[in-house]
């Protein structure tokens, strides 16, 4: 699919199902509807039933990029007339927190505008043609039922196993609202609230979830947060600092190191244990023909980094649980007066600077970094006059980031029956499409990364990572 999408290759009708997470600022609107295009997943205007929609959270930097994919301005025929605004791309259903939910409602002038979008699309009705507003209930519950159960979504199936078997791929959700469903007890968790007055926080509200496809995991977290410190597990340079005294914690530009706000409840040492009890590991008699296998409970081959990488989140603790092969961070320039991705997340998924994690059960236990590739869209050096000397290791930058589960991997990992078999191992496939974000103002710099032969492009791929 990277080559077919890297050739031009037209892939419209190709896709069976499609979920889109996000939107990104306004700024990015476009850029999502030329790729939903160039993947195949829409072409004209009209209702797709096969296309879902989840809103992590109400921030303007997650939903204001959708706007423009929902709806567009359609330039009337007749003289003088006012462009009208019509249904874009319409999706089967759509996931988020509570549209009425006072807690998850950002106070801004964007919000109910993306409201009222999602209220008039969902209105509209072409017999069965009819999109789904899923409420999202805390804990990431589904509301239909009686007893607490999280909201699971079939997404179809993938390749079929080595005995014909279909390999499902489906979504679960593990917290939102400032809760976590706790799989041991069926109770709800919350989160302890912090800042001022214990306000509710949005990001801590993310809709959470995992992405299961055989033995193939991803996490997902919108822009949850941990604890950034010691209780995080972080030490030395991985550790976010604690403001100087008698000051408030904020970031500054003579002192970037300090990364973001720690405004933000720590839903990960929530969390953590929820994945470990939810998503156990397969036992050591476990390893068998026909089964999926995952190697530590928790586990997730593959991490979004949550809130852009920033100090107070992706701790070292949250990483021991879920020990990702893969982790994406999704950095656009404008991120960086929040100084995204920050230095003590980008040393604490570093080999070199940090080999072992600690373990929140028993800190006296340390388990081996398992990140075999870092991959981050793209990083500011310098905006507005300011520059930032981010080292992101090993990390390279690919500007928009297309990670492939190697299907062949997945059946072969079914099929195996010892514990290291080292040729029947999940294979995550990672490329870059080579573009890179239009900084507008020339006194903006990007990192380059890595270039190749075409000035001004990030490096394709693919590169291959094994699972153990």
């Amino acid at each position: 699919m990277p080559f077919a999408v890297a050739k031009g290759v037209p892939l419209a009708g190709t896709v069976k199902k499609a979920l889109l997470i996000d939107g990104g600022d306004s700024s990015y609107s476009d850029d999502v509807v030329r790729m939903l295009k160039t993947q195949g997943v829409v072409s004209g205007r009209g209702f797709y039933k096969d296309l879902y929609l989840m809103v992590s959270h109400f921030h303007a930097d997650h939903q204001a990029g959708l706007h423009g994919v929902l709806q567009v301005k359609q330039v009337s025929k007749v003289k003088k007339k006012k462009a009208a605004v019509v249904p874009r791309f319409v999706p089967g259903k759509i996931f988020l927190n509570p549209l009425y939910d006072k807690a998850s409602v950002p106070k801004n002038t964007i919000f109910p505008a993306f409201r009222r979008i999602l209220e008039e699309v969902s209105s509209l009705s072409r017999g069965t043609e009819r999109t789904e507003i899923v409420e999202v209930q805390p804990g990431g519950l589904d509301s239909e039922f009686l007893t607490p159960t999280p909201l699971s979504i079939h997404f179809g199936n993938g390749v079929e196993d080595k005995n014909g078997v279909a390999i499902p791929i489906t979504i679960r959700m593990v917290a939102s609202g400032q809760k976590v469903y706790m799989p041991d007890t069926g109770y709800l968790e919350d989160v302890p609230p912090k800042g001022k007055k214990n306000a509710v926080d949005m990001n801590d509200r993310s809709l959470c979830f995992v992405l299961t496809y055989g033995s193939f995991r991803y996490f997902g977290g919108g822009d949850i947060a941990g604890d950034g410190r010691i209780g995080g597990g972080n030490k030395g340079t991985n550790a976010m600092p604690d403001p100087p005294k008698g000051k408030k914690y904020k970031t500054k530009k003579k002192n970037k190191k300090l990364g973001a706000s720690s405004s933000h409840g720590d839903v990960e040492s929530v969390l953590g244990p929820a994945l470990e009890q939810g998503f156990p590991r397969t036992p050591l008699m476990g390893y068998k023909a026909g089964v999926d296998k995952y190697p530590n409970s928790g586990h997730c081959t593959v991490m979004k980094a949550s809130h852009h990488a920033s100090a107070s989140s992706v701790d070292v603790f949250f990483l021991a649980t879920i020990q990702p092969v893969v982790v994406a961070i999704s950095c656009g320039f404008k991120a960086r007066p929040h100084d995204h991705p920050t230095q003590p997340v980008l040393d604490r998924l570093d080999k070199t600077l940090t080999p072992k994690w600690g373990v929140r059960k028993d800190t006296s236990r340390e388990i081996a970094n398992s990140v075999k590739g870092l991959y981050l869209t793209e990083v500011i050096q310098k905006r507005k006059g300011v520059t930032y000397d981010t080292d992101v290791h090993d990390g390279r930058l690919l500007g928009d980031i297309v990670i492939r589960p190697v299907d062949e991997s997945i059946v072969a990992a079914r099929a195996a029956s010892a514990v290291l078999q080292a040729d029947k191992i999940v294979k995550v496939q990672v490329y870059g499409t080579g573009d890179r974000t239009d900084t507008v103002d020339s006194t903006n710099v990007l990192f380059p990364g890595v270039t190749r032969a075409t000035s001004g492009h990030y490096p394709i791929g693919p590169y291959y990572h094994p699972a153990s």
